[in-house]
């Protein structure tokens, strides 16, 4: 968990983070979500459509693969249950 808060930059803001560490917090969904939940609230402005269409997309492919690997796995999972 500490490593996600530091990761996700929750108690600092993004400019603080050196240059060659910002493109893994760039690729981090997490941050994505952040950002955008940030700007709407505190700065009352809408969310950049970058971040929300890369979280999205995280979200759906994320969600492909479970319902893939779920499905593949099904008879096994029911037999655990």
């Amino acid at each position: 968990m500490t490593l996600l808060m530091y990761g996700c930059a929750i108690f600092y803001p993004i400019s603080i983070v050196p240059s060659q560490f910002l493109p893994f917090f760039l690729a981090n969904p997490v941050y994505s979500a952040i950002s955008s939940f940030r700007d709407s609230i505190l700065y009352g402005q809408l969310p950049a459509i970058g971040p929300f269409l890369y979280l999205s997309t995280f979200a759906l492919v994320s969600l492909i693969i479970g319902v893939i690997i779920f499905y593949k796995y099904q008879n096994k999972f029911i037999l655990n249950v």
